[in-house]
């Protein structure tokens, strides 16, 4: 087995390196706690001094629950859980911004209501994007049960609660009006068989069954007084300013990187303008780009 050669060279890098450290470590602690406190100001003391141009925000968190419909309904083409379809009209354009004009949660400015129709539209799609009203996925393994969060300025939450509940309405009363006439329909339909299958003697009693089945579950459901969409439990709000100090912390590990790259920078230059010939190499590069500009 051979030994590695020892690198002096590698050795003298790393104790250079490590020099330059505590050469400039007052200038990289200073620098470092500088940006601490600067963004310690911004962040907490600074919208204390001018609350009118500090927009603070909370989120509100709503835990969503579709109902599942009875296994005869599924049989006959209605879906097993409404989830898909409940998370798909908390995404509606159309509705958050209808929702919106009762409710202006999302508004910005005290003359939003002076927008034109393609100013308002052009917003409500921003607010979309800016998932100013999100339902994050969640594990595929509860289809019926997810998350609707709403962003807003502090002073709007109560108003937002209200825009809640009362799209809950509008979603609910969606699906009853979507959903009532395909039930006495198929009501209709399932009440003609069953007349037919008793008024013939050799029916099956299965099929006689399945269609007493399917009526009791439809009389049921029509009967049902159980919304598509609840929120079970009250929502979950939190001050989005409490994400302050993991930014004051990020700004310091920003202020050390930003001090030791300087200090590198600043020893570096002082090296060169000691060295005569790295000063000619630097003059020389700087003339060339020079001359390729021109």
């Amino acid at each position: 087995m051979q030994d590695t050669p020892y690198n002096e060279d590698e050795e003298i890098s790393l104790i250079d390196l490590f020099a330059v450290l505590v050469r400039y470590r007052i200038f990289i602690v200073i620098f470092t706690l500088a940006s601490a406190f600067l963004a310690a100001f911004v962040l907490f003391v600074l919208p204390l001094l001018q609350p009118k141009t500090s927009v603070k925000e909370v989120t509100i968190s709503y835990s969503v629950q579709s109902r599942n419909l009875s296994q005869p309904l599924v049989e006959n083409g209605f879906p097993r859980n409404l989830g898909s379809a409940a998370k798909a009209y908390f995404s509606n354009p159309w509705l958050i911004a209808r929702e919106n004009k009762k409710y202006p949660i999302f508004a910005q400015e005290d003359n939003a209501e002076k927008q034109t129709d393609k100013q308002y539209n052009t917003f409500i799609q921003q607010v979309i994007k800016n998932k100013k009203l999100d339902v994050p996925k969640l594990d595929v393994s509860l289809p019926n049960e997810f998350i609707v969060v709403l962003t807003v300025r502090e002073e709007k939450t109560e108003m937002a609660l209200q825009f809640f509940d009362d799209m809950m309405k509008e979603i609910n009363m969606s699906f009853d009006e979507f959903y009532r006439p395909q039930l006495e329909s198929l009501k209709e339909t399932t009440e003609i068989s069953l007349a037919s299958i008793k008024a013939n003697p050799s029916s099956l009693i299965s099929d006689m069954q399945r269609l007493e089945s399917l009526k009791n579950a439809i009389t049921q459901e029509l009967a049902a007084n159980e919304p598509y969409v609840s929120c079970p439990e009250p929502p979950f709000i939190e001050d989005k300013a409490q994400g302050r100090a993991k930014k004051s912390i990020i700004v310091l590990f920003a202020g050390f990187f930003v001090a030791v790259f300087l200090a590198f920078a600043h020893n570096a230059w002082v090296n060169i303008k000691a060295d005569p010939e790295a000063s000619k190499k630097l003059q020389d590069a700087w003339n060339a780009g020079s001359r390729k500009q021109h």
